[in-house]
């Protein structure tokens, strides 16, 4: 059994977070991309395969300047590196609703081994009767470890921005039709 599913993404959101000058969280997203998963089992997702593509340049934050530093050459060099990619390649199951995501995530040069956990919210059928998934998937990423490395501090040696960038993912996929 295989059944293809697309990213609806008028119905997904990737989003993340960061922690700017240790006092608060400045979230972001991705506002293009897309992706899909293959399902290989029926009625588990188990040794699925996920596959997405989100393109650099259209990171939103809700600040303008902070956006174009983003897409600058101190951290997404958007002009060289338009998209960053992911290959989940081996989903194990937790339980009835919850999985890891091990996989491969492409950011600039860098391509590094990262896991992720998935909880399935379920399957229902759109106002099209189209079949639709639901899933929300979050993970933490250390940015240095895909060349974000730009490192700016105040005047009393405070980081401006945190290491770690949380990842928060709602996904709502839509069954591929022939």
């Amino acid at each position: 059994m295989m059944k293809k599913w697309n990213i609806d993404r008028a119905h997904s959101q990737i989003n993340f977070g960061i922690e700017c000058l240790g006092l608060s969280i400045i979230n972001g997203s991705l506002q293009e991309f897309r992706g899909s998963l293959e399902q290989t089992r029926e009625n588990d997702f188990a040794q699925s395969k996920f596959y997405f593509q989100g393109l650099t340049s259209s990171i939103f934050t809700g600040h303008s300047e902070r956006d174009n530093h983003l897409c600058s050459a101190d951290f997404f060099d958007t002009q060289n590196y338009s998209q960053i990619k992911f290959i989940g390649h081996n989903v194990e199951r937790i339980d009835e609703t919850h999985y890891f995501i091990a996989g491969a995530l492409s950011i600039k040069d860098c391509k590094k081994a990262i896991s992720l956990t998935a909880y399935f919210k379920g399957k229902q059928k759109s106002i099209d009767n189209s079949e639709r998934l639901g899933f929300e998937i979050t993970g933490l990423l250390r940015r240095s470890d895909f060349n974000l490395n730009w490192n700016g501090i105040n005047e009393d040696g405070v980081k401006l921005i945190g290491e770690s960038v949380q990842i928060h993912i709602q996904l709502q996929l839509k069954a591929k039709t022939n």
